[in-house]
C-alpha cells in the first residue's frame, strides 16, 4: 500500500464512526495480540512479541490474535511461522472490554479506531524482551 500513516489513519476512523458495538459491554478474558505492525513487522515475525505471548500463554491466559487485515491472508502468515493461535477479525470485538490488548497503536487511538476497550494495554514497543 502506498498510502501513509495519516492517510491510513483517517480511513480507519471513518471507518469506525459506523462499526457497530457488537459486543457492547461484554467483558473478555483473555490476551488479545494485534498482527500487523505488532506480531509482524513487514511479515517478519516479531519475536518478542511471540515469546511475550508464549510467556502469558505459560501463565495460564488465553492468546487471541486479532486483526482489521485480511483474516484469510493474515491465516495462512501464522500457519507459515508454526503458531497455534486462533485469529479473528477486530470488528468481531467492537464494543467488548478485554483484559490485555497488545498493538502498535496508542491505548486512545486503538479505542477510537476499533471501540474495543482495554483493562490492561501494551503497547509493542513495551512489550518486555
Amino acid at each position: 500500500v502506498d498510502k501513509d500513516n495519516n492517510f491510513i489513519i483517517s480511513f480507519l476512523k471513518e471507518a469506525s464512526a459506523t462499526r457497530e458495538e457488537v459486543r457492547k459491554g461484554e467483558e473478555i478474558a483473555g490476551v488479545f495480540c494485534d498482527m500487523e505492525g505488532t506480531l509482524f513487522l513487514s511479515g517478519v515475525l516479531n519475536s518478542a512479541v511471540l515469546q511475550f505471548l508464549q510467556k502469558l500463554e505459560g501463565e495460564g491466559k488465553e492468546i487471541t490474535l486479532w486483526t482489521d487485515g485480511n483474516v484469510p491472508d493474515l491465516s495462512q502468515l501464522i500457519t507459515e511461522n508454526g503458531i497455534h493461535y486462533p485469529l479473528y477479525a477486530k470488528r468481531d470485538f467492537a464494543g467488548a472490554i478485554v483484559e490485555m490488548a497488545i498493538d502498535d497503536m496508542d491505548e486512545q487511538s486503538f479505542s477510537a479506531i476499533t471501540k474495543i476497550y482495554v483493562t490492561k494495554f501494551i503497547r509493542v514497543q513495551d512489550v518486555p524482551n
